[in-house]
């Protein structure tokens, strides 16, 4: 497989080229066989690549091979002015905890397209635990962001970190017209009281995940999460 996914990205076919670095991409996930290989053939492609859509592959592909020397190349593509080559970045990075990779994704959640802004907030906000000041500050930029699904994010982030910032915001989330799973979601893990009223007056016309508004109705009536 590995042997077909390089020919792959040799191939003068664009759409082959996507094919091969998307199975680099996935080859033996969760765990990173032929780390060395995949990085040499990754390389190669993305130095010579123009294709965007091949080039947010490889980014991709690239940025889950657990190698520092991945980062100056995604920093670079990072800034690339195809939203394909960036959206490759974002995803190739989603669970590193790695500095260099926490930077870029705080750098990608102000990106001017939704979908990039949207997976670098899940992504800092959700699934790393990491809590540094900087990834707080770049939660709390997007708590009023013009898509409701980035600002949940944001929110349940910082809620999870136990930023009381976020409570006011969270209120606004709840009595807004159209309220997100993930607004509950962030009541949830602020487990704080002043929420109570809000929660309870969206009960009654709330259609989503009752036992998810019934969890963050007890933890703010507790004072604390519920573990």
């Amino acid at each position: 497989m590995l042997q077909a996914a390089s020919a792959l990205c040799r191939s003068a076919d664009a759409h082959e080229r996507f094919v091969g670095a998307s199975v680099l991409a996935q080859l033996g996930a969760p765990e990173i066989p032929f780390a060395r290989e995949r990085f040499e053939i990754l390389s190669q492609l993305i130095s010579t690549e123009k294709q965007a859509s091949v080039l947010g592959a490889a980014a991709t592909a690239f940025g889950q091979l657990n190698n520092p020397r991945v980062f100056p190349v995604l920093l670079r593509l990072k800034q690339h002015p195809n939203p394909e080559v960036r959206f490759g970045v974002v995803t190739g990075l989603l669970s590193s905890k790695a500095p260099e990779a926490i930077q870029i994704l705080i750098d990608l959640s102000t990106d001017k397209n939704n979908d990039i802004r949207n997976w670098a907030t899940f992504g800092l906000g959700s699934l790393i635990d990491s809590d540094t000041p900087a990834i707080r500050e770049a939660l709390f930029g997007r708590v009023e962001d013009e898509v409701a699904e980035i600002r949940g994010e944001a929110l349940v982030g910082l809620t999870s970190r136990r930023d009381s910032r976020a409570i006011p915001f969270v209120m606004k989330e709840l009595s807004a017209a159209s309220v997100t799973s993930l607004a509950v979601e962030a009541a949830a893990e602020a487990a704080d009281q002043s929420l109570v009223p809000a929660l309870l007056d969206l009960a009654p016309r709330w259609k989503l995940d009752s036992e998810l508004l019934q969890t963050a109705i007890n933890n703010c009536r507790a004072g604390r999460k519920n573990d």
